[in-house]
């Protein structure tokens, strides 16, 4: 399971992502400065099951 914890600001999210089964740790930063079509689409492309914290 792919889990992330978001700090949601006006212009951007900032995204700690765990895959539970492998352990991989990343980050991210989604902009909203180009709309929020791209953050749907980030969004829309997880793996499942996901489970999003804000």
């Amino acid at each position: 399971m792919l889990m992330i914890g978001c700090d949601f600001h006006p212009g951007l999210e900032e995204l700690a992502l765990l895959d539970t089964e492998t352990g991989q740790r990343r980050q991210q930063r989604l902009s909203h400065a180009f709309g929020l079509e791209p953050v749907r689409q980030f969004y829309a492309g997880l793996p499942r099951p996901a489970r999003v914290g804000l």
